[in-house]
């Protein structure tokens, strides 16, 4: 993982109870988050509160503004960019129905794995539209 002016935030960590966990992230104008993989069968819901970013992931690209979310598996490469002049503001969902979540720290810090499952990206809000 690397992270250039990038402030992530754990609200709500995974547990043995909870197959998810909540980040706060705040990316600086020109900033970058790059992740391996996460677990096997992750996906990653992303609502954006301020700015813009450029999501990554399985080298497929989608701009979400403020005010909309995405979501995206996130057990290939991926990552967010800021493209606007202002802070990006966003919340991260990371959901996975079959991790051992006692494996998993809320950290910062990432359990990676190897996956050939490609992402499809669905922006929710304010338009549905599947980029494949």
């Amino acid at each position: 993982m690397i992270i250039f002016n990038v402030s992530p935030y754990c609200l709500f960590p995974d547990d043995e109870n909870r197959k998810f966990s909540v980040y706060y992230m705040e990316l600086a104008p020109g900033s970058h988050w790059q992740s391996e993989p996460h677990l096997r069968g992750t996906t990653e819901f992303v609502t954006l509160f301020a700015g813009a970013t450029e999501i990554t992931a399985d080298q497929k690209d989608i701009v979400v503004q403020a005010g909309e979310s995405v979501r995206f598996q996130g057990d290939t490469t991926h990552a967010y960019r800021n493209i606007s002049d202002q802070t990006t503001i966003l919340h991260m969902i990371l959901y996975n129905p079959q991790k051992d979540a006692s494996r998993c720290k809320c950290s910062g810090s990432h359990l990676f794995s190897q996956s050939s499952i490609s992402a499809s990206c669905l922006r929710i809000a304010p338009v549905a539209a599947l980029i494949s």
